[in-house]
């Protein structure tokens, strides 16, 4: 699914439930989490090391969401 950022002020710090080596190295950002699921937003879908690499590190549930490369970048530049 698509993730639209225009109505979101700041995304979720990637820190708290994301493994920063993660998020750098595979470009992920936290868009939201919840006691069952952890919404990671990607703008490259069809990434497979990257699945695989998160599945690994964190339990549960994992939703994928595409969205713009500049969304990615900027958030993590500003955590």
């Amino acid at each position: 699914p698509w993730f639209d950022p225009e109505g979101l002020d700041a995304a979720p710090a990637t820190g708290e439930k994301l493994p920063a080596r993660l998020a750098l190295r595979y470009q992920l950002v936290v868009i939201g989490h919840s006691a069952e699921s952890l919404d990671l937003a990607t703008y490259d879908p069809f990434d497979r090391l990257a699945r695989a690499a998160v599945r690994r590190q964190i339990p549960g549930r994992i939703r994928f969401f595409m969205t713009t490369r500049k969304f990615i970048v900027t958030t993590l530049r500003r955590q």
